[in-house]
């Protein structure tokens, strides 16, 4: 369940930062959150998957932490905070209009 919270919520952010970036910044933000939109959608299915390929493992006892995904998103979550910094700053420093207006 939190892996499909996970990539639920690498959609949505995908989304508004495409969405952001394609009226008031560069393209390449609005690629990157396009971007971004692909990656929590791969993360939905993975987590699909890799539930059905728990239940035995689960029922057993083990560990059931992926320790490659959790690295996967942890860089990913880093790589986007850094792009939405960037599209921030961007916003502040250019003479483009508010997100709000």
């Amino acid at each position: 369940m939190a892996w499909e919270r996970t990539g639920l919520a690498t959609v949505i952010a995908g989304a508004l930062l495409a969405r952001a970036a394609s009226e008031h910044a560069h393209y390449l933000f609005g690629v990157f959150g396009a971007l971004w939109v692909a990656v929590g959608g791969v993360v939905i299915f993975w987590a699909e998957f890799r539930y059905d390929s728990l239940h035995g493992p689960l029922r057993a006892g083990e560990n059931p932490v992926h320790p490659s995904m959790v690295r996967f998103v942890g860089v990913a979550t880093m790589s986007f905070i850094g792009f939405a910094l960037m599209l921030i700053v961007y916003l502040l420093f250019s003479n483009a209009p508010t997100l709000g207006s």
